[in-house]
C-alpha cells in the first residue's frame, strides 16, 4: 500500500512499515530518521525535549494510527499490544517488557542529591521536587497507552523495606493526579519481609536473599483494587526483584498487575527466553540439576543476569558452583512455598 501522499518520504516509510506489520526494530530505525520536528508533532508535544525520548511514543502513536493489515483489519488496542514502550530505554519489543522508566540506569548525580538523600529517609517534599523534575508529560502519555481507558487506574506503590523511602509515594500520588487516577501507598497494606534493607545488600547477593511482602492482618486490598487497572510504582528497579516479588504478593491476593512504572534502571522483570537460553547452557555447563525455565520465573530478569555473572565468575571452582546451585534451589523452593500469583 502506498503511502499518502501528505507524508514525508521519511514518514511515508514508517507508515509502509507499520501497515506490512513489520517488526518493531524496523518501525524504531526509520523513526530516527524523522526530523526531531517531526516526531514531536506526532507525539503531540511542544515543549522541549530530547529525540531520543520521543521514539517510543512514536511507536505507540503510528501503531495505533497506521496498524492495519492490507486488508483493512485492526491489529487491535495500543493498550493491549506486546510492543512495550520504554522511554529512554532501547531494546527489542517483546511480551516481557511491560514497564517504564525515564533511565535504564542508576543517575548517580540524582542519587547524590541532598532531596534525594532526603527523600530516602522521610522527606516527602523533596520526593515530590525530585520525581516532578524527572518524569516528563511524554512518559506519562506511554503509561497511559498502556492502559484500558475504560477501567479507573491505581497506582500502587512498592512497600518500603525502611519505611522511609517515600520515592515510590510521591511518583505514584503525581502518576494517579496526571492520569486522574488513584493512589494507593503499598506499605499500609503489605509489610516486606527482608533480612535488611535492600539498598544495604549488594546486587550480586540480593538474588540469595529470603525477600517476600506479607499482607497485614485484616488488610483487604482486592475491594480496592478489582476491576481498576493496576501500575506497581517504585524509585529504583536494580534487579527488578522487589517490584517483581510485590506483584507476585499482590497475585497472591487475586489482583493482576498491568504494568510498572519508575524512576529509573530495566523496567523489564521477566527474563525474556534468550536469557532463559543462557541460563539453561550455563546450569549444563556447570553440571547444575536445575530446570532453567521454572527457576527464571521465579526471579526477576536482573537476578538472571546476576545468577549468570556469578556462574561465570565460579566455572573454575567446583565448591563455588556447587554453592551457588544450593543457593538457587533454596530461593527457588522459598519463593514457590504456597500460591503463587500473576508475575508480570
Amino acid at each position: 500500500m502506498p503511502p499518502a501522499p501528505e507524508h514525508s518520504p521519511a514518514m511515508g516509510k514508517v507508515v509502509q512499515l507499520v501497515e506490512n506489520s513489520a517488526d518493531d526494530v524496523a518501525i524504531r530505525k526509520a523513526l530516527r530518521e524523522l526530523t526531531p520536528s517531526a516526531l514531536k508533532n506526532l507525539c503531540g508535544v511542544k515543549r522541549v525535549v530530547k529525540k531520543s525520548e520521543l521514539i517510543e511514543p512514536a511507536l505507540a502513536k503510528v501503531k495505533e494510527k497506521y496498524g492495519l493489515s492490507q486488508n483493512g483489519a485492526a491489529q487491535g488496542n495500543i493498550a493491549q499490544m506486546q510492543s512495550a514502550a520504554l522511554v529512554g530505554y532501547e531494546a527489542t519489543s517483546t511480551a516481557h517488557e511491560k514497564g517504564i522508566t525515564v533511565t535504564p540506569r542508576a543517575d548517580r548525580r540524582l542519587q547524590r542529591s541532598t532531596d534525594w538523600k532526603a527523600a530516602k529517609t522521610g522527606d516527602l517534599d523533596a520526593a515530590r521536587r525530585i520525581v516532578s523534575s524527572a518524569w516528563k508529560s511524554v512518559h506519562t502519555e506511554v503509561i497511559k497507552a498502556k492502559l484500558n481507558p475504560k477501567k479507573v487506574t491505581v497506582f500502587i506503590s512498592v512497600p518500603s523495606t525502611t519505611r522511609a523511602n517515600t520515592l515510590p509515594v510521591a511518583l505514584g500520588e503525581m502518576l494517579a493526579q496526571r492520569t486522574g487516577g488513584l493512589f494507593i501507598d503499598g506499605g499500609k497494606f503489605y509489610k516486606s519481609r527482608h533480612p535488611a534493607p535492600v539498598k544495604n545488600i549488594a546486587p550480586e547477593e540480593r538474588p540469595f536473599k529470603v525477600r517476600d511482602y506479607i499482607m497485614m492482618d485484616g488488610a483487604n486490598i482486592s475491594s480496592v483494587l478489582d476491576g481498576k487497572n493496576v501500575a506497581v510504582v517504585e524509585d529504583v528497579l536494580t534487579t527488578g526483584a522487589s517490584a517483581k516479588l510485590f506483584v507476585r504478593a499482590l497475585g497472591r491476593s487475586g489482583i493482576q498487575v498491568d504494568t510498572v512504572a519508575g524512576l529509573m534502571g530495566d523496567p523489564r522483570l521477566n527474563a525474556e527466553p534468550q536469557l532463559v537460553s543462557k541460563l539453561r547452557k550455563a546450569f549444563t555447563r556447570n553440571d547444575i540439576n536445575l530446570n532453567a525455565k521454572e527457576t527464571a520465573s521465579v526471579l526477576s530478569r536482573g537476578e538472571v543476569n546476576v545468577i549468570l555473572n556469578q556462574l561465570n565468575k565460579a566455572e573454575s571452582n567446583k565448591d563455588d558452583r556447587q554453592a551457588i546451585a544450593r543457593d538457587i534451589q533454596r530461593v527457588f523452593n522459598e519463593r514457590t512455598t504456597g500460591i503463587l500469583g500473576p508475575i508480570l
